[in-house]
Parts: structure tokens; C-alpha cells; sequence
């Protein structure tokens, strides 16, 4: 009998770029359009369309600058305020910053790490225009909430999707609740095309605005003659091409991540440990877990590190960043920096062979029950 043997180092992510994706991107190749023009981007964003009901949609180089010119397109500049959680990728921030715009960092609830609505209720609605709300590792706050929220304070909503793709509140589209939305095509990504981003909105204008804005603001009538200050924000055919062959396996992977997540809960949920809270229709981008105490994560990564697992430490609090540690944070019990301290994200891709997530558990279960 032949037994399978773990892998000698179990990564955190690992990229699955299937067969139909590496055609398309040898067809765009062989095509001769290598660059920002070919098929393959219009296709890319006719997918994107197609997936959220319509929406209008524009292809970038990666999330970070597909957040940029979605602040621009929406308004977002020097004389803003964006209300944004400190738990977060320093991507979401910077991109405040690259419109030298304030942020205003506010902390997360206990449940599902997302935005805490409480503390927005509290905020005067004339501290702050716009709202940046990363959905954090899939989930969501209460969506319909914080609409109301907005309504009220008129407010206008960005969100970050860059962790949410596949992800849903009650019959909508996580990326269908703002005046705009983002997502990123990274490695870790549910769909990956290397680097790459998308940004979708209702609003036609705010898509051609930054259709305009990514390719060095070029005026559409007058070829080499630019109306203001653009950007190179463009993304290749080839990776378009890689992203129209991921896009259509986009449900295979989301049912195989949750089946993921699914095997981790019922492997460790009698330890201490507890796990991100989601409602049902929403995507385990990754398994994250928060233990009890420092002491125990100390410990306990040490134990991976020492069997070759990977692991990764939650985001760090932006707040407590050196660059962002004097702007102002709104916080109920700082559960920013619990998180930060005491949770870690496990090996999280789709592909993950049932032997290399036997030692994954063993591991972790090994250590409480020394």
C-alpha cells in the first residue's frame, strides 16, 4: 500500500491557474495584443458585468489602484473625511492617503470582525463625507443597516471587495450596496490572475471617468492630448485572459473553500478557539481563527512553524501604523488589537490535499491536548 505524504511546507495560499485560463492566455500572446488593448479586457469586464446584474465595469492593474480611482471617480479629495476600520490591509488606507483625504478609523465588532455599526451611530454625520468598507476575509456587517446609517448621515459608500467575491448579503451581491466597488485579483485571491483589479459601479460615468483616469487621462476625441493628470493603471490582455478562464470556475472554488472552512470547524471547534462569524450565503475567503490568548498563539505558531506549516497573523491595526498613528480612532473595547494579537489565518486554498490538512489539525490539536 502506497500512503501520500504531506507536502515539505504547507503554504498559507496556494495558486490554482487551470488549463483553460493558460490557453486563453497563450491565445493572447500568440495574438500579438500583449498589452492594454484585446479582447480578452472587454471580456474580462463583460464577465464582471454579467456577475453583478449589469453593473458597469473597469479593469485595473491590481486592487490598490482599482481603490485609487475609485475614491477619485467618487469624489473622495483633500477636503475628505472617509470613515474606514482600523482592521484592514494598509491598501484600504493608503488609498485614502493617495487622495490626500483624512481617514477615520473606527473598530469592529466581535462577531464577524466586520465594522462596528454601533460606533457609526454615534458619529456625527458631518465629521466625515464618504465611508471605505472593506469586507473583511468574505464577511460583512449588516448591510441594510448600514445603508440606513448612510441614508441618514449622507454619507457616500465605497466598498472593498477585494476578500469578497462570491460573497452575498440577504439576495445581493457584496459590491452591489455602494456608489462603487473594488476587487482584487492577487494570488491569494478567489480568483487570481497574479496582480490585477476591477472596479464595478451602477454609474456609467463613474466607470468611463475611470476608464479615463487609468490610461493617463488621454482625451478620447484627441489621440496624446491629456485633459488632466492620469494614470498608467491599465491591465494586460494576458492577465484578462487569465481572468476570463478563473471567472468560470469561480463557483467550483467558492464551494470548495466552504468546504474547506466546514472540515477546519468540525476538525477544532471543541478547542478554544473561536472562528469568524459569516451568514451562510457569504464566501470563507480563508479560515481564520482567535485564541484566548497571546501566550496560546505564541505557542501554537511556534509548533506550526516548527512542522512546516504555514501561517499568517491577522491585519495589524492601521491606527497603531506609524504613518496613521495621529489620526483619529473610534473604538468600544479596541477589538482591533485583539485581533491582531491573538488570531492567525490557517492554509486556506481550494486545493488543499486531505493529507496535508490531516497535519494541519493534528498539529493544532496536539498543542491543547499536550
Amino acid at each position: 500500500m502506497i500512503f501520500k505524504k504531506p507536502r515539505s511546507f504547507i503554504p498559507v495560499y496556494d495558486l490554482d491557474i487551470n488549463n483553460y485560463s493558460k490557453k486563453l492566455a497563450n491565445n493572447a500572446i500568440n495574438s500579438g495584443w500583449i498589452s492594454a488593448n484585446g479582447r480578452y479586457i472587454k471580456e474580462f469586464e463583460g464577465s464582471f458585468s454579467k456577475l453583478f446584474n449589469g453593473f458597469n465595469a473597469c479593469a485595473t492593474t491590481n486592487g490598490t489602484t482599482a481603490l485609487h480611482l475609485a475614491l477619485k471617480a467618487c469624489g473622495v479629495n483633500e477636503n475628505s473625511t472617509v470613515i474606514v476600520p482600523s482592521f484592514t490591509y494598509i491598501a484600504t488606507i493608503n488609498a485614502i492617503k493617495y487622495q490626500n483625504a483624512t481617514p477615520l478609523f473606527v473598530d469592529v465588532n466581535k462577531d464577524n470582525w466586520q465594522i462596528d455599526l454601533k460606533l457609526l451611530e454615534k458619529i456625527d454625520a458631518q465629521k466625515a463625507q464618504f465611508i471605505l468598507v472593506p469586507h473583511i476575509y468574505g464577511a460583512s456587517c449588516d448591510m441594510n443597516k448600514l445603508n440606513k446609517i448612510i441614508k441618514k448621515k449622507k454619507w457616500v459608500l465605497i466598498e472593498d471587495c477585494a476578500e469578497a467575491l462570491g460573497s452575498y448579503f440577504g439576495k445581493k451581491r457584496l459590491g452591489e450596496y455602494g456608489e462603487c466597488a473594488t476587487f482584487s485579483f492577487f494570488g491569494n485571491k478567489t480568483i487570481s490572475t497574479g496582480e490585477g483589479g476591477m472596479i464595478i459601479s451602477k454609474k456609467k460615468k463613474i466607470i468611463e471617468y475611470c476608464k479615463f483616469l487609468k490610461s493617463h487621462s488621454m482625451s478620447p476625441q484627441k489621440r496624446y492630448w491629456h485633459t488632466e493628470i492620469g494614470y498608467n493603471y491599465r491591465m494586460t490582455n494576458i492577465v484578462a485572459a487569465i481572468g476570463v478562464g478563473q471567472i468560470r470556475e469561480i463557483n467550483k472554488t467558492i464551494k470548495k473553500k466552504n468546504l474547506l472552512h466546514e472540515k477546519y470547524k468540525a476538525a477544532l471547534s471543541d478547542l478554544p478557539v473561536t472562528f469568524q462569524k459569516k451568514e451562510k450565503e457569504q464566501l470563507f475567503w480563508v479560515t481564520s481563527i482567535l485564541f484566548e490568548t497571546t501566550k496560546d498563539r505564541k505557542k501554537l505558531t511556534e509548533l506550526l512553524d516548527l512542522n512546516k506549516i504555514g501561517w499568517r497573523p491577522l491585519f495589524y491595526p492601521a491606527h497603531r501604523m506609524p504613518m496613521y498613528k495621529n489620526f483619529d480612532y473610534i473604538k468600544s473595547t479596541d477589538l482591533t488589537s485583539q485581533l491582531s494579537s491573538r488570531g492567525i489565518i490557517l492554509p486556506s486554498y481550494p486545493t488543499i490535499k486531505d493529507v496535508d490538512l490531516k497535519k494541519i489539525i493534528r498539529t493544532i490539536r496536539s498543542y491543547f491536548e499536550k
